[in-house]
């Protein structure tokens, strides 16, 4: 089902590319689909809580940094007034469990105390019907939770908490769609590369050097997102890791296919060096993107000795939060639409240079 739903993302995002075909203006209608897609799937990486459970709250409640736990629960009873040790508290579960990384979370259905004490929440806001995202902090001498803030009632969609992650989860809607953007985009120029060989055409010359671009930019754009994320995972923004190394030597490819094109003055001789460069080149993309840093033992999922392939290719079941997966492949549809629309507008801003400089 996985890669049901991620060919099916791929293939709509192209559709939408190449129609009605990569040179001509995108029609309004084509414009207000694309800006729908991207703002959806922007919504839903930033909107939703995550949604973590009692476990996690005290697994955490050492941490100083992140003892404060949003916790999925249901109420079981109302709270109430304990007189004697003049607070309020209420028994509650977790309720919603999720799956990832192949282990099930929060399939826990024992009660646990909330404190509200020192707060000024009006108890009667609680019932039990609803289903609430809390945060809490851990009291372990007291065996209880402390409530802190409500931070969703009756959420549509969560993201689970992973306490190695916690709110950088969202990054993945980022970081990888660009990778896979990134990937398409040398495809393309390939392509285009490999259809001016054959016709000649200088016009599929501007098609290929205009995607290996924009190749260029999405493939800097996942490094630095990369490289932000692995400052607050990993302590530093470079650790040497395959797919760093991998990625760095992608960089160094492309910005020699460009240093070579700006070493011809001739239209032909250039277009023609730059194709065969470019077919050359892009068989090298596979290999550093989703092989070579499987080889080698590294920080990222899915490198050697590593037990799964990576959250988004590997075929285990639930190795990716069927929401998180959601909206991952909106984002990644998105994010190629994206680039599509970025390529059609600079290769008609080329064309058009192009002709007016020839009219001078």
């Amino acid at each position: 089902m996985k890669f049901i739903a991620l060919g099916f993302a791929i293939t709509f995002a192209i559709f939408m590319g190449f129609f009605p075909s990569v040179p001509k203006a995108k029609p309004f209608w084509w414009k207000l689909m694309s800006v729908l897609i991207v703002s959806i799937a922007v919504i839903l990486t930033i909107l939703p809580p995550l949604s973590g459970s009692f476990g996690d709250a005290i697994d955490m409640h050492k941490s100083p940094e992140h003892r404060n736990v949003d916790v999925f629960l249901q109420f079981k009873t109302t709270p109430i007034m304990d007189s004697e040790k003049g607070i309020i508290t209420a028994q509650a579960f977790t309720s919603k469990p999720y799956t990832i990384s192949g282990l099930i979370y929060d399939k826990d259905q024992t009660l646990h105390t909330i404190s509200f004490e020192n707060t000024n929440l009006d108890k009667s806001i609680f019932n039990t019907k609803d289903k609430y995202v809390l945060n809490l902090v851990y009291n372990q001498e007291l065996n209880t939770f402390k409530y802190n803030k409500t931070i969703s009632v009756n959420p549509i969609f969560t993201y689970p908490y992973i306490p190695a992650l916690i709110q950088r989860i969202r990054i993945l809607n980022f970081h990888v769609p660009m990778s896979w953007t990134a990937f398409i985009a040398f495809f393309i120029s390939m392509f285009y590369a490999i259809k001016y060989l054959r016709t000649k055409n200088l016009d599929y010359d501007v098609y290929a050097s205009s995607s290996a671009l924009l190749g260029l930019i999405f493939t800097i754009l996942a490094t630095t997102t990369g490289m932000v994320w692995a400052r607050f995972n990993w302590g530093a923004f470079w650790n040497w890791d395959p797919r760093q190394i991998s990625i760095f030597v992608l960089l160094m490819i492309y910005l020699a296919y460009f240093a070579l094109r700006s070493s011809f003055d001739s239209d032909e001789r250039k277009a023609t060096l730059s194709s065969v460069y470019s077919i050359i080149s892009f068989v090298t993309v596979p290999f550093l993107i989703f092989i070579v840093p499987r080889l080698y033992k590294g920080l990222h999922p899915g490198a050697k000795g590593d037990e799964n392939t990576g959250p988004v290719i590997s075929p285990d079941e639930g190795m990716l939060d069927s929401m998180l997966a959601f909206t991952y492949y909106i984002s990644l549809a998105g994010f190629i639409i994206v680039f599509f629309w970025l390529l059609n507008l600079l290769i008609r801003y080329t064309l058009l240079d192009k002709k007016i400089k020839e009219q001078n």
